[in-house]
Formats: C-alpha cells, sequence, structure tokens
C-alpha cells in the first residue's frame, strides 16, 4: 500500500467518527504526524468546530456527551468552551500592569505583607503581582531586595498542586459519591493532587471494583449509542465466556461473591451486564484489550494500555532482546481468604541469556495495598526463580520513551565501560538494556588494560595527592577520600594483573564472578539505586561488598609516605621484607628513599620490577623469602607481613600455603622474622596477628588505624606495630 492511499484510509477513519487516539494507536502513527497528514487533505479536525456557534446549538448536551460525540476529552472541551464564552485565558501572563490593583499597590515594599503571601500562603508571583497591578519582574526584585527566597523547581510544582480541603472531599468524594477525576475537574486540579489529598487526610480510599460497581460508576445509568453498547457486549462477553469456561471453574465460583454469580455465571445476564460496561472498556480501566500491536514477528497481540503497547514496541526494535512474550505468566497469591491471579506483562529474554519479567502499573494505582500485593508476590516469585523484575511505573518515564532514544543503549566505548550518572536517570527500561548490553560485553571476565595516558595521569594523582586526608581529628587512617579512588591504584593494578586472582579468606577469587551473569546484574542494580556513575572498578567494588567473590587490598602509597614521614625516614634507607603489590615501593619513591626489598611470588617480583622502572626508581628487589635474605642495613624496616591465611597470595612457597597451623606458622615464619629485625621497625597488622607477634617480643608502640567504614560495611580498626 502506497502512502497516499493508507493516508486517505487514515482521513476517512477519522471522519467516520474514529478518535484521533485510536487511529494513532492503531497505525502505529503519532498525533502530530495525523495532524499534519490531515490538514495535508484538508480534513478539518474536530476541535477547531468548537466555536461558539457549535456550543450554542448543542447546549443542552453535557461535557461528558460533547467529548463522546467528538472523541476530545472532556477537559479539552471545557477548555474550548471557556474561550467559546469568551472567558479571558491569563495562562503564561507576567505583566499585569493593565489591570486594576486589589489591595494597596504600596504594599510592594512591605516585607512582611510579600512573605505572608509568598511563603505563608503560597501564592505564585504572578498572583501576588495581580493584586498589585504589577509585573513579574518586579515582584522578584522585591524578594531579592528582602531576602526573601525563591521556590526551586520541585517546590513550585508542590505549591501548584491545588488541594481541595478536608470537608470539600468528605462531601464530595464521601457522601456524594464522585470519582477522583471527577473530583479533579470540578475542583479545577489533576488527580494526582486529589489521591494525594484523599491521603494526606486518612480519607480511605475506594478500590477500583467499588468504584465502578453501581451508582459509583460514573456513567451508570447513561444512554450511549448502539456502537458502544455492541462493542462493551462483546468485550464483556469475551472475557467473561474465556473466565467461567477456563482454569478450575468450581473453585473459581467458590470464591466469587453471591452478587457476582448472579451476574456472570448466567450467560443472558453477563451479556446484559456487559453492555453496562461503557467507556471504561476503551481506557482500559476494566482489562479490556483494545489495542491491537503486530509484533516483530507477525503476532497479531491485543493489549491494554498505551504503556504496554510503548513497551513492545521498544522491545522490538532493542538489538539487546532475543525474544519476548505478552502475559505468559500468571502467578496465583492470596488476598485475605481469596486466591486470585496476577498476569505478569511481559517476559523478556536478553542476549546475554538472562531472563527478566517487566509489569507497567501506574503509581495512582501502587498505592494501593491489593496492587502492592501483587508486586510482593512477582518480586518473590523472580527472586526465588532467579529472574530479573523491572517495575514501570512513571508517567514521565514513559513520555521519555516515547520520545525514542535508540541510542541511549548505546553505551560501551571500551573494555573498561564508563557510565556517567546522568544516564542512570533515563528510563528504567533504557537502563537495564544498558546493564544487559554490559553484562554481555564483559563477561566472561578479561583482565583490565590500562593506556598510557591514563598511567600518566595516575602517577601525576599521585605527585599532587594531598595526605591531610591520612589525617583526621580522630587519628590516622589508612586511606583518605580522593575523586577518582586510590592514587597508584591503576599503577599497581596494571603491572600486577594477578592481584585479582588473589582472594581473602572463605572467598573465591573475583573474576569467578564474572561466570555468575546474575550476581553482575544485581551488583550493576545496586550502584542504580544508589545513582553512582558506573565503570568496572565500581563493578568491581560492589562484587566484593555484596558476594561471596573477593579481592585483597592495595597498600595506599599516600599512607605509606605518611608513615614514612612519622619516622622521620624521608630521603633515607628503607627495607620492605614483604613488598606486596607496589604501594610502599611508590610512597618510597615519592619521598626519595633508597628503597629495596623481597617477594617470595615470581608474578608479583615482575610487577614490582616493571612498576620501579616505569616511575623510574632504582630499587633492589629480590625474588625470594624475606627468611632466606640476607636483611641489609636500614634506616628503617617498613612492612605490612602476611596476616597468615587472610589473604591468599599466590606464587611461590607461600607462608599460608605450607604451614598446617596457626602455630606452626608462628614458629616457622613469625619467630624468624622477628629474630631478624635489626632496625627501627613499622609492621602494618591486624588485632590477631599482632597477637602472634607480641608472643614472641612486644612492640615499643601501637597506633590504632581507623579504617574508614564504607557505608555498607564496617570495618574493624588496624594496627601499626613498631619495634
Amino acid at each position: 500500500m502506497d502512502i497516499k492511499k493508507r493516508n486517505e484510509i487514515l482521513a476517512n477513519d477519522y471522519l467516520s467518527g474514529k478518535t484521533l487516539q485510536y487511529i494513532s494507536d492503531s497505525s502505529g502513527l503519532s498525533k502530530s504526524q495525523l495532524s499534519r497528514i490531515f490538514r495535508e487533505l484538508g480534513v478539518k479536525r474536530k476541535k477547531y468546530e468548537l466555536d461558539k456557534d457549535y456550543f450554542d446549538s448543542n447546549k443542552n448536551k453535557t461535557a461528558r456527551q460533547i467529548s463522546e460525540e467528538t472523541g476530545i476529552s472532556i477537559k479539552r472541551v471545557m477548555h474550548l468552551k471557556r474561550i467559546a464564552s469568551g472567558a479571558k485565558i491569563s495562562k503564561g501572563k507576567t505583566d499585569f500592569t493593565d489591570c486594576d490593583p486589589t489591595v494597596d499597590p504600596g504594599l510592594i515594599n512591605n516585607h512582611d505583607w510579600l512573605y505572608e503571601q509568598y511563603v505563608t500562603n503560597k501564592l505564585g508571583a504572578p498572583s501576588i503581582a495581580k493584586m498589585l497591578g504589577s509585573k513579574c519582574s518586579t515582584i522578584y526584585k522585591m524578594f531579592k531586595r528582602f531576602g526573601i527566597s525563591r521556590r526551586n523547581i520541585s517546590q513550585a510544582m508542590e505549591v501548584k498542586k491545588k488541594w481541595p480541603s478536608k470537608d470539600w472531599l468528605e462531601d464530595h468524594y464521601n457522601n456524594s459519591k464522585w470519582s477522583v477525576e471527577r473530583c479533579s475537574v470540578e475542583f479545577g486540579t489533576n488527580w494526582e493532587a486529589i489521591y494525594e489529598a484523599l491521603k494526606h487526610y486518612n480519607i480511605p480510599l475506594r478500590d477500583a471494583s467499588t468504584q465502578h460497581r453501581g451508582n459509583l460508576n460514573e456513567f451508570y445509568g447513561m444512554n450511549h449509542n448502539e456502537e458502544t453498547k455492541i462493542k462493551c457486549a462483546k468485550i464483556g462477553s469475551k472475557y467473561g465466556a474465556e473466565y467461567w469456561t477456563t482454569g478450575d471453574v468450581e473453585e473459581k465460583k467458590r470464591l466469587t461473591s453471591e452478587i457476582s454469580k448472579k451476574v456472570w455465571s448466567d450467560p443472558l445476564k453477563r451479556h446484559d451486564h456487559s453492555v453496562r460496561i461503557t467507556e471504561l472498556c476503551k481506557q482500559g480501566k476494566c482489562n479490556a484489550k483494545n489495542i491491537t500491536y503486530i509484533s516483530y514477528n507477525g503476532d497479531i497481540i491485543k493489549m491494554k494500555s498505551s504503556w504496554e503497547l510503548l513497551t513492545a514496541q521498544i522491545l522490538d526494535k532493542s538489538d539487546v532482546v532475543v525474544d519476548w512474550k505478552y502475559e505468559d505468566l500468571s502467578i496465583k497469591y492470596h488476598d485475605g481468604d481469596h486466591i486470585r491471579n496476577f498476569i505478569v506483562d511481559f517476559w523478556v529474554k536478553w542476549k546475554d541469556g538472562l531472563e527478566s519479567y517487566i509489569e507497567c502499573k501506574n503509581q495512582h494505582l501502587l498505592i494501593k495495598e491489593g496492587e502492592q500485593l501483587k508486586i510482593k508476590t512477582l518480586q518473590e516469585y523472580c527472586d526465588r526463580h532467579g529472574f530479573d523484575f523491572i517495575l514501570i511505573d512513571s508517567k514521565e518515564q514513559i513520555k521519555k520513551m516515547s520520545m525514542g532514544y535508540k541510542d541511549m543503549v548505546q553505551w560501551i566505548n571500551s573494555s573498561r565501560y564508563k557510565v556517567k550518572r546522568k544516564y542512570l536517570q533515563e528510563p528504567v527500561l533504557f537502563v537495564r538494556m544498558m546493564f544487559h548490553d554490559i553484562i554481555n560485553h564483559i563477561c566472561p571476565w578479561k583482565p583490565l588494560q590500562y593506556e598510557d595516558d591514563e598511567l600518566a595521569k595516575d602517577i601525576d594523582r599521585l605527585k599532587n595527592e594531598n595526605l591531610d586526608g591520612y589525617n583526621q581529628n580522630d587519628g590516622l587512617h589508612s586511606t583518605a577520600p580522593n575523586s577518582g579512588g586510590m592514587p597508584g591504584r591503576i599503577i599497581m593494578t596494571h603491572f600486577n594483573p594477578h592481584f585479582w586472582d588473589v582472594p581473602p579468606k572463605n572467598s573465591r577469587p573475583l573474576p569467578h564472578a564474572f561466570d555468575d551473569k546474575k550476581l553482575i546484574l544485581k551488583c550493576l542494580n545496586i550502584s542504580y539505586k544508589e545513582k553512582e556513575s558506573l565503570s568496572v572498578e565500581r563493578l568491581l567494588r560492589e562484587i566484593n561488598f555484596h558476594s561471596k567473590f573477593g579481592r585483597t587490598s592495595h597498600f595506599a602509597p599516600g599512607f605509606a609516605r605518611n608513615i614514612i614521614k612519622l619516622m622521620d625516614a624521608s630521603g633515607k634507607r628503607i627495607f620492605d621484607p614483604c613488598c606486596g603489590w607496589g604501594g610502599r615501593l611508590l610512597g618510597s619513591w615519592l619521598e626519595e628513599c633508597e628503597y629495596s626489598g623481597c617477594d617470595i611470588s615470581p608474578l608479583t617480583f615482575n610487577g614490582l620490577l616493571n612498576i620501579s622502572n616505569f616511575v623510574g626508581h632504582d630499587c633492589d628487589i629480590f625474588n625470594e623469602s624475606c627468611l632466606d635474605h640476607d636483611w641489609p642495613d636500614s634506616d628503617l624496616i617498613f612492612t605490612s607481613p602476611p596476616f597468615y591465611d587472610i589473604e591468599q597470595y599466590i606464587g611461590g612457597n607461600q607462608p599460608w600455603m605450607r604451614c598446617k597451623s596457626r602455630n606452626e606458622w608462628i614458629e616457622t615464619f613469625v619467630e624468624p622474622f622477628v629474630n631478624k629485625i635489626n632496625s627501627n621497625c613499622v609492621l602494618y597488622l591486624d588485632h590477631k596477628t599482632k597477637d602472634d607477634y607480641e608472643s614472641i617480643r612486644k612492640f615499643n608502640k601501637i597506633i590504632e588505624i581507623k579504617n574508614r567504614r564504607h557505608a555498607r560495611r564496617k570495618v574493624d580498626s588496624e594496627l601499626l606495630c613498631i619495634y
């Protein structure tokens, strides 16, 4: 079919009485595109026909009847009626100098009066300007002169949400049985404000079934055109019959109220009752499926809402989605004494192999206990069976999704992805697509590789680090707050890639976590909830805190510098019996010390040589056990010896590997180590290892080191022990 013929068919549908929304949903074209097509074909939009003559000739019709006939929303009909009647619309006006002031204009110079109107009475600047017959800009100038703080955007939006009084709601919502929608229209605010007011005043909300039953249904007793009656009857008959002819019918009958039995069990009464289901079916308020969608594989699917339609379109167009199904899962849950079924909107399989369930649920529904129970049941089901769960509950997210940010899921530009915080503010479905793209990209584990410019930047950060962060009021700290992480970390990790393969006790090496894609997704979600920028390094940190996988820690070069200064050893000779990852080597280089040391691991030995060559520091480093080495004369022995088997280093004949017990370790490692100390010595130890060393010789001085506490994990302090 060519475009011209298609446009003519769309125009004929519109002229035959179909609404713009209906045509948009069925054709996949936006309303703005349809408006342009109709203008080009000379088709006059209905809303332009609602002029003064129209309202004069239809003055006996209600706004709802006009809405049903024209397809225009009730709110829009009322707005057009005000315009046709000549009512002045001052929306957006800021200059009221042409208006007669209703108060003394001299009050603009009165601080107390301005404060009362703006802060206490929560009037906006336009309202105050209109009272004074002034301009908004003049009002803002006076605010600035008197020091009255202007509202930010969120505060201004809260003020605009007009709330009716409690008595008004009691009278109209409870006594007159008005719906929330009618309350909002009559009071002149949005329905969200009515819901918030009801919740604020502790007025019980009616559930959907109560609202739609009998005279509480705002369509109850009204006459409808034949087309609407036929459509509603078909919808009710189809889904009512399907319900009562499938599954455990006897159980359904047992759980159904007596009224529902009389209505829905009898086919004739069921048909008769279906006729009274009106525009609610069109709006999806009674689960009527009236939106048709043709999926990528040609399946014709009936959906309940535009939210679901938009979600399906995005899933179809996404490169990270392998397959999806609509309403593929039904979960039973207990609602009091009743057993009910909850049908989940979408099942999705991603290209990384993981699976998710997606539920579209408006926030005003989620405040109800029944809906909360459904979501809780689905969350428990997903946790139990290892599925991811995505809840789309924001109208703002739907608006963003409808703008079609296709490029927003192309996040990765290297093996070490970077995602800034602003991207985490995108719709949750886009963010989840990003996560699955990341998982597919980084799993299985690939060793981190750093570029030369990143290493050079790390050196600059080392040289320019402010050491004051290691000395706080409550004592000495082993780490300092630094934007971008510990200076020197990139250098130490780059030249010691086996660093990631060394786990703490009772943990598995951290790279093995990348075989568990569900765990990776869990840790990505933690960063998302905390609104943190994302990277591989950040992900590794989350895995270390939230799983059975772990890694050892680096000795901060800045902390090493602090200790060297504390011991007055800058520019002097330092011997490090257990060199480790190179933190003390870098600290000695920055303090211009003569550094020498040992490390039993061939892998770590090579890494230390590469670090010393990279920074240009001439060091004497030996690949042997410190117990087999002749310790040189030095001004300071400074090291962090093994804490027995707390960190299980690899390479060489490590003490934790050859010693079968802690006592054997003390006899074969700690005692010979202490006996070789021949000068001032500083050891970085934990409490238990400190006791092991003191069983051989008492320390002259012990300084407690305050480890910074991570928000999700309490870390015990460690000790600086001096001989």
